[in-house]
């Protein structure tokens, strides 16, 4: 991203020194960096949200379970079982995250390689 500002700035500098106001390339690479921000502030909340809804529906799960539970048992497989759940659950859930934001940083530095051909 400094690379395209750095850029853009260099673009809106004279000639001869004098200061001019920045031209449409720094607009432009600050809207690119800012719509790139927000969609990926967007994926993130809704990863993150989806993922609460699953452990809550999980949790909910356990809960019913345990109830139906007759010895301990019984609660102790149930227990056991939605431990490994919920371990299974977070594992894969931080894949999700770091694919998100590795595939959001690829995404970037794409445009970024692409601006400097």
């Amino acid at each position: 991203m400094e690379d395209v500002m750095s850029k853009a700035t260099a673009k809106s500098e004279p000639q001869n020194g004098a200061h001019q106001q920045p031209t449409d390339a720094v607009f432009q690479a600050i809207n690119e960096t800012v719509n790139c921000y927000v969609a990926w502030a967007t994926a993130w909340n809704r990863e993150i949200s989806d993922f609460a809804a699953r452990r809550m529906s999980h949790q909910k799960t356990l809960v019913d379970q345990v109830r139906e539970c007759e010895d301990t048992t019984a609660f102790a497989e149930t227990q056991q079982s939605w431990l490994q759940q919920a371990q299974d659950d977070y594992s894969e859930e931080f894949k999700r995250l770091a694919d998100l934001n590795f595939s959001y940083a690829l995404n970037s530095t794409e445009t970024d390689a692409k601006e400097k051909i």
